[in-house]
């Protein structure tokens, strides 16, 4: 049974053969039939282009990552006689370039290695690639990224090449970055029942809508802070405003009598991604100096202003009292 199979099938090229002999003497009434012998023994590549989804997928950070995604490169050769003529092609290889052909402006890529070799089979033959990539602080965090790879085969002989397409989809992670500025002093003189004013400014410079988790460490006996716990500041990336301005206030103790104090106010300013607390930055700490010089009398200023009306009135009168005195003894004196 199979020699007979084998027999019909070599009959079968042979009948092509002589066809295609036949055709060359008359070529004007064989042009269709010419085409299709070149289909006949015309092979075509099929690529098929895969990736680690999962680990393409986990967010990449920005900056500081570089993310390695493995590609599986698959091909085979297909035709009409494939089976029985691939075998006069045992033992060549096809040579591949595989590179990117496109990314998102905040995203750089790149593929090795750049060139495969996969033999020319009717069966699936594979090779391996490794795209790696990283993102800058542009890239939106948790928005979906897309890299577009390209292959081209090289054709050989009766086996055609072509150019293929493989999307490969990722997501940037979140980057939390802030630029913290004083806009003036951190050092404060001020009196006991005065208040030290700090104005920070804080700027988002990640890549998605932040929260900012403020809070006074350890405030010193007698002193008393204020500062919001909370604010959320847009980003680039995102719609809002990047810029906040915190107020820090600061009262020292104002019990009665004189005052000679000095404290360090401690502030700590920590990012995380809106509405995900546990994607937390950084910590920030600030330091501020306050100074508190003077005497304190609680209650009884009114009472010194009236004292010290009354010591003028008094010193007032003594002076005219003296005046007078002192005119009457020159009136005397210019009598005698």
């Amino acid at each position: 049974m199979n020699g007979n199979f084998r027999t019909l099938k070599s009959l079968a090229i042979l009948a092509v053969l002589l066809v295609g002999i036949f055709t060359v003497f008359m070529p004007s009434a064989s042009a269709g039939i010419l085409d299709r012998l070149a289909d006949a023994y015309t092979f075509n590549s099929i690529v098929k282009i895969e990736y680690d989804e999962e680990v393409a997928m986990d967010p990449v950070l920005p900056l500081d990552m570089v993310k390695n995604i493995p590609i599986t490169m698959s091909m085979r050769v297909t035709g009409y006689f494939a089976e029985e003529l691939l075998h006069y092609y045992e033992g060549i290889n096809l040579f591949i370039d595989i590179e990117v052909n496109e990314t998102p402006d905040w995203c750089t890529a790149s593929i090795l290695p750049r060139k495969l070799i996969i033999p020319a089979s009717v069966n699936w033959s594979t090779n391996n690639a490794t795209l790696s990539m990283a993102i800058n602080e542009a890239a939106p965090a948790f928005s979906v990224g897309l890299v577009k790879v390209k292959v081209i085969v090289r054709g050989f002989g009766s086996i055609k090449g072509g150019e293929f397409f493989q999307d490969i989809r990722f997501i940037p992670g979140y980057l939390p970055v802030l630029r913290l500025n004083v806009s003036e002093s951190t050092c404060g003189l001020i009196g006991p029942n005065d208040v030290a004013n700090f104005d920070i400014e804080i700027e988002n410079l990640g890549n998605a809508i932040t929260d900012v988790t403020c809070r006074v460490i350890d405030v010193p006996d007698g002193w008393i802070t204020s500062i919001d716990s909370n604010i959320t500041i847009g980003s680039r990336t995102r719609t809002g405003d990047i810029k906040r301005t915190l107020r820090l206030t600061v009262k020292p103790p104002h019990d009665f009598g004189y005052h000679e104090e000095r404290e360090i106010i401690e502030v700590s300013i920590t990012p995380s991604c809106f509405g995900n607390s546990s994607l937390a930055g950084e910590e920030h700490l600030l330091y501020f100096v306050v100074h508190s010089r003077g005497f304190y009398t609680p209650g009884f200023e009114i009472v010194f202003v009236f004292f010290a009306l009354i010591g003028v009135v008094l010193i007032s009168k003594n002076r005219q009292r003296r005046k007078k005195t002192c005119e009457m003894q020159k009136r005397r004196g210019d009598g005698k």
